[in-house]
């Protein structure tokens, strides 16, 4: 009913809402001008719906679809290079799908915090291999176990970072944060709340790199990083603001997108 009355909509809310496949398909026909969709808690659609979405409007530039359990992310490949803004935080993305929902190459905002097991160690890796070098803001908060493979190949991949959460990333070891410190050239905000393998080296590599860091969000009572490296941070580092709070969300709103 919605979309058949308004065929010029370029913002909706369906919010908990009880839409479907086929209601998805009916919107993306009927307002093919959408530009903002929030399907959040949309329990109900899976990718056959977000596929008519991202192939019938060509001009969408954010999507909402956090803990949308049927969804992959396969329903993003082939989306429109507009779609800048996608948010995705509790969701059981796959491999395939993190290469779709990365496909369209205009990706600046990704939040997958809170990502299901589907994804383990390497598997995130695919967000680096060059659909996203417009990447701006990572949120990866309770990815539990990404690993060095994928923080290595994202670091690399992604050379526009300029604020990545990576609180109670367990998994991420030294590999990880030395590549962090010595490829992300324009982050300026780094979370690692509570990352359990975060050491001195990994500590001296993001304090010997990250040349453009400001704010470095982390509770030092649950690290393992000695108090005379982190003097030693803030000694070569003065300019960089230690924040001992964690930040669930980051990055821009998705409705100035």
């Amino acid at each position: 009913m919605i979309a058949t009355g308004c065929s010029s909509l370029t913002s909706i809310s369906l919010y908990r809402c009880n839409v479907t496949d086929v209601g998805l398909e009916t919107l993306a026909i009927t307002c093919s001008t959408l530009m903002r969709v929030n399907l959040s808690y949309c329990l109900h659609i899976s990718d056959c719906g977000l596929r008519a979405l991202s192939q019938g409007c060509s001009q969408l530039t954010a999507v909402r679809i956090s803990s949308c359990r049927s969804v992959t992310g396969i329903g993003f490949n082939g989306c429109s290079p507009t779609l800048a803004y996608i948010d995705a935080e509790s969701c059981q993305l796959g491999p395939e799908g993190i290469i779709g929902i990365v496909s369209g190459g205009g990706l600046e905002f990704l939040n997958v915090s809170g990502m299901s097991l589907t994804l383990i160690g390497g598997g995130l890796a695919a967000i680096g291999t060059g659909y996203a070098t417009r990447l701006k803001t990572l949120n990866l908060r309770m990815c539990r176990n990404v690993g060095d493979e994928s923080i290595v190949a994202i670091a690399k991949g992604c050379p526009l970072l300029e604020e990545w959460n990576l609180s109670l990333c367990h998994e991420v070891r030294f590999p990880g944060w030395a590549s962090v410190g010595l490829s992300c050239n324009n982050l300026e905000k780094l979370h690692v709340n509570r990352c359990r393998n975060l050491c001195d080296l990994g500590l001296q590599a993001l304090r010997d790199g990250c040349k453009q860091l400001l704010i470095l969000y982390v509770n030092k009572k649950n690290s393992r990083v000695s108090s005379t490296a982190w003097e030693l941070f803030k000694m070569y580092r003065g300019n960089v603001d230690i924040k001992d709070e964690e930040v669930m969300c980051i990055g821009p709103d998705w409705i100035a997108r």
